[in-house]
């Protein structure tokens, strides 16, 4: 169990809680403390060497992920959730409680499923990345003091007004055509977090990767269209095109930020490449 210290409220309470549980399950259980960002990745990959095959997760997208990519290439291993971030997007489109009893519960459990893992130059994700604004939001967010939707929606209202779009060139299968894009999201699951969703019918399990490309809403409508995200409906507006495959490639004019599942990464290659590994990661559900 890798659990990160500093995601979420209640902290101190939490970790008292999961040695409580690991206690009375009896189970063989190995709890260990993260104390910066990437350990997560780094204690799986040992985990893995050392012949461990069921992981659990104990923190947000930016956890998952790092424990996932260390562990997703090993067929026999599995991955529990407790969800404890500030939006847990993937635990929220796989309804798994917030509870952390309940939650225990499943990650412990017999019960999980093979899920589809996207890969965006080699980086993997098991929920949503992201190329444009919502990078720009994601490197933003990971500078403040605090979390929680306040403080990602406050980074969005300061930025959208002056942020410029930006043009880009996009092959799938058989066609390239150019698209000015605010961001271009690629949906795994159905989720960004805290019941936001860009692609409300994006699933996990179909071997396709919801590509949704998302042009810039004039201000004055911004404020009218942008709860839709929370009611998924978003898909419905004339902003937003969706396009379903397995792979795609995405040319810009110069390098930035991307996000991956949350989390900035700073890219300096102006092509992108878009890839799906099928069924690559047993979740326990």
């Amino acid at each position: 169990m890798i659990v990160n210290p500093i995601s979420g409220k209640g902290r101190k309470q939490r970790i008292e809680a999961l040695q409580k549980l690991i206690e009375e399950s009896g189970l063989d259980i190995s709890l260990q403390i993260t104390t910066y960002a990437g350990e997560g990745e780094k204690i799986a990959s040992i985990g893995i060497k050392d012949g461990i095959k069921h992981f659990i997760a104990v923190g947000g997208d930016g956890t998952v992920n790092e424990i996932g990519r260390a562990i997703y290439l090993t067929p026999e291993t599995s991955l529990g959730i407790i969800p404890s971030g500030s939006g847990n997007g993937l635990a929220k489109h796989l309804k798994l409680p917030i509870s952390i009893e309940k939650a225990f519960k499943i990650a412990t459990g017999e019960h999980k499923e093979p899920c589809d893992v996207g890969i965006l130059n080699e980086i993997p994700f098991f929920s949503i990345a992201g190329i444009g604004f919502d990078a720009k939001i994601a490197h933003d967010f990971s500078e403040m003091s605090g979390r929680g939707l306040k403080n990602y929606v406050k980074s969005v209202i300061k930025n959208y007004p002056k942020y410029k779009t930006q043009k880009y060139k996009i092959k799938i299968e058989d066609k390239v055509f150019s698209s000015k894009a605010l961001f271009i999201s690629l949906a795994n699951s159905n989720q960004f977090g805290s019941n936001a969703s860009i692609a409300p019918q994006a699933d996990l399990k179909d071997g396709l990767i919801d590509i949704c490309i998302m042009r810039k809403i004039p201000i004055g409508k911004a404020l009218l269209i942008f709860p839709l995200l929370f009611m998924k409906r978003m898909h419905r507006t004339k902003y937003l095109d969706i396009i379903k495959a397995p792979e795609a490639v995405f040319y810009r004019k110069k390098g930035g930020y991307i996000h991956i599942d949350g989390d900035p990464h700073l890219i300096h290659e102006k092509v992108l490449t878009l890839s799906l590994k099928e069924k690559a990661l047993n979740i326990h559900v």
